[in-house]
């Protein structure tokens, strides 16, 4: 089966979860699987290269940003020189190009992943911004044959807005699993968050609770945000403002999972609204008890005093206090550990999420699942 992936950007950079889920999602299924991964706007070299290396044809269409409903002919010439069974599309900008790819292929099924619903509506953006964007989920939506939610709480917005239920499934993203590797033997706490620098991430209220924390004496913990974004200015001013720059870190973009959460020993994430968490997934097949705000679909990840705690959203106080208890209780941050670890392998792994991907495929071509 040949199954064309069309990215708006193929990259390794922040924003690029929906590039490792789809990455991940080919190399399970390859052999049986064909793929073709294909850029709108920009191609990284090292994303290539990792493609290629991996068996699978890559190639960029270098369309500027916002052109790419305009700019279809040279991606029609590769369908029809390549002949995929299914292009599967992600993200807005490449929903642009369904209506002109349907007009050229109308025998070729068109399945759209919707990695979070921010594309089309966020209420921290002025009215119009919302406005035109739902608009352009109508338009897409009729050369789309199926679409994919990563969350049920993603599902139900989109029902909401007009797609119907019975062409909507649900698959949780899936990560390439990791041993439960050995935490540091310093004693000291390593408590972690990863996400883009912007508003609705909540790396400001991370730093809240931080300060919350340290406020009680502790001096054998840090505080770490991993990844980059339009906040970092505020957030280095309001780490100072702390008087606990030595305790909060920012460190950056990391693009070697090991280096960041080997060695951390509790995951926050302080988001104000969430499509699924990949970074939750991902600190739970390390075995990091996690808590949050209990927020869209994060309950759907975190098993609440299991795998970690959920605390009512924006309640700072409350987080940092799970963040104590997990510090003071060896035994419950152990236990927490193994059983993060044990639900992350079981329901978020990418053979997991491959296989129901590969039994959608099969569903939309009319195969049946035992061929």
């Amino acid at each position: 089966m040949r199954i064309l992936i069309l990215q708006p950007n193929l990259w390794n950079r922040k924003g690029a979860a929906p590039v490792l889920v789809m990455k991940n999602l080919a190399a399970s299924l390859k052999p049986s699987h064909e793929f073709f991964f294909v850029s709108i706007c920009k191609l990284e070299p090292i994303t290539q290269k990792e493609l290629f290396t991996a068996g699978h044809k890559v190639e960029n269409l270098n369309v500027p940003k916002w052109l790419p409903i305009f700019r279809s002919k040279k991606l029609v010439s590769m369908i029809y020189d390549w002949k995929p069974d299914i292009i599967h599309i992600n993200q807005l900008r490449s929903e642009l190009l369904a209506a002109s790819i349907k007009k050229h292929f109308p025998s070729i099924s068109i399945i759209s992943t919707k990695h979070g619903f921010y594309e089309y509506f966020d209420p921290s953006r002025k009215w119009p911004y919302s406005l035109l964007r739902l608009k352009a989920l109508k338009y897409v939506q009729k050369s789309i044959d199926h679409t994919v939610c990563i969350s049920h709480f993603e599902k139900g917005f989109y029902v909401s807005h007009g797609i119907p239920a019975n062409k909507i499934s649900v698959i949780h993203n899936g990560i390439q699993p990791t041993l439960l590797l050995s935490r540091s033997s310093t004693p000291t706490f390593n408590i972690i968050t990863v996400g883009k620098l912007e508003p609705r991430k909540g790396m400001d209220k991370f730093i809240v609770a931080a300060k919350k924390v340290l406020q009680k004496g502790y001096k054998n913990c840090k505080f770490k945000i991993f990844g980059t974004g339009s906040e970092q200015t505020y957030l280095e001013k309001l780490i100072l403002e702390t008087g606990y720059g030595e305790y909060i870190k920012l460190m950056g973009f990391e693009t070697n999972k090991d280096r960041i959460y080997t060695d951390a020993s509790i995951y926050v994430h302080a988001a104000s609204n969430e499509a699924f968490g990949l970074s939750i997934a991902e600190a739970m097949h390390y075995g990091l008890p996690v808590v949050s705000f209990n927020v869209d679909a994060v309950p759907e990840i975190i098993e609440h005093n299991v795998t970690g705690f959920l605390v009512p959203p924006n309640d700072i106080e409350k987080m940092a206090e799970k963040v104590e208890a997990l510090m003071l209780d060896n035994k419950l941050l152990e236990v927490m550990s193994a059983k993060s670890h044990k639900r992350a392998i079981e329901e978020f792994s990418h053979n997991k999420m491959a296989d129901k991907y590969a039994n959608l495929y099969k569903e939309i071509l009319d195969i049946p699942n035992n061929e």
